[in-house]
């Protein structure tokens, strides 16, 4: 099958780094400028007008700093896709919507929130965790709190995602949280989010 790759970035420079490198790989990839935690007013630096990646089968944020993991996740949700995001920099972009489906609602209309509601957890209390989670010289209690905070996230994704709202689903949501090595980079925890085909009940 056909892959279509769509990137979306807020600063214009990375935008262009990044289609420069695609271009020299010989790879087929569509860039956009503009706000992911929004996608409205993107512009494709190729004059594209295919905005097809809205309804993305995966999604994926490599690095997402700060509140962009979570706008990723609520765009996953709504989507009905699958994604694999690593987040990064968990103080970062606090003042950053995100548009996720009700909960537990059967509906496809998105809301806008901010962290503390995604996540169902008071602000002071999300603060103090994210700082935690950066805390330096003992990697053993930020990791502690990177997976707590990586957990609350995975827990708003499975109570907003759409194959999770569906009376009958026709997919299973598989979540769970994988490491990779950290001499890649420090960041190294990843979310997964796998769809797969429910089976059939028993007759």
């Amino acid at each position: 099958d056909d892959v279509f790759v769509s990137v979306v970035d807020i600063d214009e420079n990375t935008i262009e780094n990044g289609r420069r490198r695609s271009i020299a790989s010989g790879l087929e990839v569509s860039y956009w400028i503009g706000d992911a935690s929004t996608l409205n007013d993107v512009r494709n630096v190729d004059d594209v007008e295919d905005l097809s990646f809205k309804n993305a089968d995966i999604v994926v944020a490599l690095h997402a700093c700060g509140v962009l993991t979570d706008v990723a996740l609520g765009h996953a949700t709504c989507m009905n896709a699958s994604f694999v995001i690593c987040p990064c920099c968990f103080c970062s972009y606090p003042y950053l919507f995100v548009s996720a489906l009700k909960q537990n609602e059967k509906s496809d209309k998105s809301e806008r929130m901010q962290a503390p509601e995604w996540l169902d957890i008071h602000s002071s209390d999300l603060n103090q965790l994210r700082k935690l989670c950066e805390i330096q010289g003992d990697r053993s209690l930020a990791l502690e709190a990177i997976h707590s905070l990586c957990a609350l996230r995975l827990n708003a994704v499975s109570k907003r995602h759409i194959s999770s709202l569906s009376s009958t689903p026709l997919v299973n949501l598989n979540l769970s949280l994988k490491m990779f090595p950290e001499k890649f980079s420090s960041r190294n925890i990843c979310m997964v989010g796998e769809l797969s085909h429910a089976r059939d009940p028993d007759p």
